[in-house]
């Protein structure tokens, strides 16, 4: 595995294009040997690259996706990282398995939720996890000074 390297890249539109690149490039490799298993993100730069990945740069339904952060608010509300991937990428590209967290439709609580999100997790590592950090410092919903950062016992379980 190459030494991680800092690429500082002159813009938001120049990053999301190099971000795209990455992806398919990463997509195409693991494609050859197996279907990608990926972790997708929400955000702004996320949104942005998703919308210039090329629906002929590798066989998109044989592409797995889950995400690693979402929030719990109803499927409609624009807020939902499931919605904005659907419409920046997933439904153009034809992706056929995506994996999501149960919306709050009031028939789960958020701890039900996540419990049946878990299931769908793969058993083997992801080959491609994205994440974003949020202008606060956060990262997958993990926010600077929430007592959700001390949490052990769903690591464990």
């Amino acid at each position: 595995m190459a030494a991680p390297r800092l690429e500082i890249l002159p813009d938001a539109n120049t990053l999301a294009e190099a971000i795209a690149r990455r992806i398919e490039q990463q997509l195409v490799s693991v494609q050859a040997d197996h279907t990608p298993r990926v972790l997708l993100t929400g955000g702004t730069i996320a949104n942005a690259a998703y919308a210039l990945l090329r629906t002929d740069a590798l066989d998109w339904s044989n592409v797995d996706f889950w995400f690693g952060d979402e929030r719990y608010v109803p499927a409609n509300l624009p807020d939902r990282n499931d919605g904005q991937a659907r419409k920046a990428f997933l439904d153009r590209v034809g992706a056929t398995s995506v994996h999501t967290v149960a919306d709050n439709d009031c028939s789960l609580s958020a701890a039900e939720a996540a419990a049946l999100y878990a299931t769908s997790l793969p058993a083997e590592p992801f080959d491609l996890a994205l994440f974003g950090v949020g202008p606060d410092g956060h990262i997958a919903s993990l926010f600077p000074g929430f007592p959700q950062l001390e949490e052990a016992a769903a690591l464990t379980a």
